[in-house]
C-alpha cells in the first residue's frame, strides 16, 4: 500500500490540501484478503492483529479496506474477527461505518462475522450490533453475500 505523509513545509504557504509536497511512505497491511464464494464473488478479509486500539492502526485497516472498495471495486466485503482476541477500540467501528456506506454506494454489501465476546460487547455498548450485517461462520456470511447478489441480478 502506498500513502502519503506530510513534509515540514505546512505552515510555509502550503496548504493542507496541497499534495504536492507529500512524499509517499509505505506500510504493511494489516488484513489479509481472500477470494470466496462461488466465482471469488465475495472478498474474505481477514486482520492481522489480534488487539485493535492504537490510532496507527486503525488508520492503516481504514486504508487497506478503502483500496479494496475505491481501487479494486470490491462489492461483496466480509470482514473475520477471528483473530480479534484482544482489546478493540470503538474507534475501529468508524472506519467500518464509513466501509460500509462506500460499499453501499457502489452497490454492494459489507458483512462481519465470527465476531468474539469482546468486539461483541463494543457492538452492543454503541448498539451497532443493529447496524451491521453479522454472521456467526464464514460460511453464513459467503451463503449471504451470494443471496445479495442473486437478488441484485434477478
Amino acid at each position: 500500500m502506498v500513502a502519503y505523509k506530510s513534509d515540514e513545509r505546512q505552515g510555509q504557504g502550503f496548504s493542507s490540501h496541497d499534495t504536492t509536497h507529500l512524499e509517499p511512505f509505505r506500510y504493511e497491511s494489516r488484513i489479509t484478503v481472500e477470494d470466496v464464494g462461488s466465482k471469488g464473488s465475495v472478498s474474505l478479509v481477514n486482520f492481522k492483529d489480534n488487539t485493535i486500539m492504537h490510532e496507527k492502526i486503525i488508520w492503516e485497516i481504514g486504508e487497506d479496506i478503502f483500496s479494496l472498495i475505491d481501487q479494486y471495486r470490491r462489492r461483496c466485503l466480509l470482514l473475520s474477527f477471528a483473530e480479534v482476541t484482544g482489546d478493540f477500540s470503538s474507534a475501529t467501528f468508524g472506519k467500518l461505518i464509513t466501509a460500509n456506506k462506500k460499499v453501499q454506494a457502489i452497490g454492494g454489501k459489507l458483512v462481519l462475522c465470527q465476531i468474539g465476546s469482546k468486539v461483541q460487547e463494543v457492538l452492543e455498548k454503541t448498539e451497532l450490533d443493529t447496524y451491521f450485517s453479522i454472521t456467526d461462520t464464514v460460511r453464513q456470511g459467503i451463503k449471504d453475500l451470494e443471496k445479495f447478489l442473486a437478488r441484485r441480478v434477478q
